[in-house]
């Protein structure tokens, strides 16, 4: 068996077994960190691969949970259909304000994504009529129920049917960003990350694949936003804030931005770690807030990238190198 996909396959069967028999309370972490693995994924491939740093990312997994919302409960298309149509919703809004501050560079594109959020945060609140303000949209119904081939009818009102859903598209997520990253789109991502001006002189339309990269990362983010939408059945604006934002951004970084695996890793462990701290209410909030900046000031390259290293730095000592 090829070695590099042992890891794959190990992990993929322990994802399989572990929901069965576990409590709900931890099977909904489990599916939380999986919505926001998906999430975070789509800011890393900004982060990580184009050095962007969007402060926009909960606004369209905002307008993706409110699209599947609206269309699932006022159109009656269903879930199935209104999951990638929400993908592409947000990738529609995503032209809009990619377009003009992909042109701008460093803090300036920072600066206009941060404002995106901001306005669209503001509609969510503000546009009564249609998201129903702070209220909020309550009664978003289900998945519903799939009838498949060998297993029969399977209900995604019960949480291990919808773990199971979640898992499938953060895979898909993951290995479509994985092969995307190793064609000549992902490299071209990194040339232009690595030297803008140098990539326009040997023929990269810079702005052309940045826009891609955009319009993809604006997708999944849409396409999570549909998943929280229809897992809590309820949505407000409270939950797609700018603050959502900097947390995604915070799980990117303290997985380690520069692997695909790092989002992950990140979105995990911020998921359980705060709920593992309840034991100690009250300095709950601080014994986070000091993991945080351990992480950020003496592990750089994340949790995932400090990992790598070691690994890498054990292997010319295994294989008797001096």
């Amino acid at each position: 068996m090829n070695k590099a996909i042992l890891p794959y396959g190990i992990l993929g069967i322990l994802l399989i077994i572990i929901p069965f028999g576990m409590p709900n309370y931890y099977l909904h972490l489990m599916i939380m960190a999986g919505i926001s693995s998906i999430l975070a994924l789509s800011l890393g491939l900004l982060v990580g691969y184009l050095g962007l740093v969007s402060f926009c990312q909960a606004a369209f997994y905002g307008i993706g949970a409110y699209t599947s919302a609206l269309f699932t409960m006022h159109l009656h298309i269903p879930f199935w259909v209104s999951l990638p149509l929400s993908g592409l919703v947000a990738v529609f809004f995503g032209i809009i304000i990619g377009f003009p501050s992909l042109k701008t560079k460093g803090p300036y594109f920072s600066i206009m994504t941060l404002g995106f959020g901001q306005i669209m945060s503001l509609i969510f609140v503000n546009w009564v009529d249609l998201t129903r303000g702070s209220q909020g949209i309550p009664g978003i119904p289900s998945p519903g129920i799939l009838e498949l081939p060998l297993l029969g009818a399977i209900s995604f009102k019960d949480k291990i049917p919808y773990y199971f859903l979640v898992l499938a598209i953060l895979v898909i997520t993951f290995f479509f960003m994985r092969k995307l990253l190793t064609c000549q789109l992902g490299r071209s991502l990194t040339a232009i990350r690595e030297n803008e001006m140098l990539a326009g002189a040997v023929g990269i339309r810079a702005m052309k694949y940045k826009l891609i990269a955009f319009m993809i990362s604006t997708f999944f983010a849409g396409l999570a936003g549909s998943l929280y939408a229809h897992y809590f059945r309820f949505i407000s604006p409270v939950s797609f804030t700018v603050v959502q934002s900097f947390e995604t951004l915070i799980n990117v970084i303290f997985g380690g931005a520069a692997l695909l695996i790092g989002p992950v890793v990140g979105s995990t462990l911020l998921t359980v770690i705060p709920e593992a701290l309840r034991m100690a209410s009250e300095y709950r909030n601080t014994i986070y807030a000091v993991i945080l900046l351990l992480v950020i000031l003496f592990l750089p390259g994340g949790i995932a990238g400090e990992l790598k290293d070691r690994l890498l730095a054990k292997r010319p000592s295994e294989g008797g190198a001096p």
